[in-house]
């Protein structure tokens, strides 16, 4: 007799373990993909939350001084981090990259931090831009040290292949 789909047949256990491990290879490429600009969007927003404790309201003026701050942070350290934008700059391993996004709590917290330095520092509507660029490069910075020690560890212990 011919299986009917959905009667727990072989060819529906097939389906169902290919599904389960293409969901999952999605997942890791997601967060592979997005781990770091995920972490960064956290910094950014709680920044913006603790210079605003800090200084108060924002006026629309304060909110764009607040991305130029961040903007300028990312442009000075890629000039940097490119060598005055000649070298292109290269992604780690897979295997680096997620380890390190998942190390990324002390750049994070230290980033808000910094920002929330700065605001109370400048105190003024510099305060703004000063936060945002404070909190950008330290997060940038400390996840370069997050990266280096991934690799390490990865060096260490060795990673395992999908599907082993």
């Amino acid at each position: 007799m011919a299986s009917v789909a959905g009667d727990g047949s072989a060819s529906e256990a097939g389906r169902s373990e290919s599904l389960g491990r293409s969901y999952a290879r999605g997942v890791r490429a997601s967060l592979g993909t997005n781990a770091s600009a995920y972490s960064y969007s956290v910094m950014i927003t709680a920044s913006f939350g603790v210079v605003t404790s800090v200084l108060g309201p924002s006026a629309v003026l304060d909110v764009f001084v607040f991305a130029l701050g961040a903007a300028v942070a990312f442009t000075i350290t890629e000039g940097i981090a490119s060598r005055g934008f000649r070298v292109r700059i290269r992604g780690e391993a897979a295997e680096v990259a997620a380890l390190g996004s998942a190390l990324a709590y002390p750049s994070l917290l230290l980033a808000v931090g910094a920002a929330a330095l700065a605001a109370v520092a400048l105190r003024s509507g510099w305060g703004w831009g000063g936060a945002s660029f404070a909190g950008t490069c330290t997060f940038l910075l400390l996840g370069g040290a997050e990266v280096l020690l991934a690799e390490r560890l990865r060096r260490a212990r060795g990673v395992e292949e999908e599907g082993q």
